[in-house]
Order: structure tokens, then C-alpha cells, then sequence
């Protein structure tokens, strides 16, 4: 989580540049949100925080990272920021 995060009974408010719509759902390595952009222009992301256990696994987060910069397709998730 970056810092300068709000949070409200230990989940975020605001991520960097996205405020925090909902929780949308929570497994063993992550929780994803529904998040927008409250800077310049509206739009509407996924938010997806690994759990700190997860974070431990850097390879797997690297991979990820890769993966998901790689693709260009409007079926497939794409990554906005890290």
C-alpha cells in the first residue's frame, strides 16, 4: 500500500491517483477493488492488493507484472500501474 493511504477500519479509502469504490473480492493472496480515478479524467479499474504473505512470493509478482504490461486486448485485464 502506498503511503499517504487513507484507510477506514483497515481497508484503503484512496490508492494513489483511485479512490476506493467497493470491495469486489478477497482469496488467500489477494482482495480486489472497484476503483476511480479522482485525478483528471473519470475511469473505472480494478484494484488488485496482494496480501502481505503474497508479497513474500516476488517472482510470482514480477511474473504478474510482466504478463499483465504485455498484453493489448480489450478482453484482458491490463496493467494501469504498479
Amino acid at each position: 500500500m502506498q503511503s499517504g493511504t487513507e484507510t477506514t477500519g483497515g481497508e484503503p479509502q484512496v490508492l494513489g491517483s483511485f479512490r476506493i469504490v467497493e470491495r469486489l473480492e478477497s482469496g488467500a493472496s489477494c482482495t480486489v477493488y472497484l476503483g476511480e480515478r479522482i485525478e483528471g479524467f473519470t475511469q473505472r479499474v480494478a484494484i488488485k492488493l496482494l496480501n502481505p504473505v503474497t508479497l513474500v512470493l516476488e517472482k510470482e509478482l514480477d511474473r504478474e507484472q510482466r504478463l499483465l504490461s504485455s498484453f493489448e486486448n480489450t478482453n484482458i485485464v491490463r496493467l494501469l500501474d504498479q
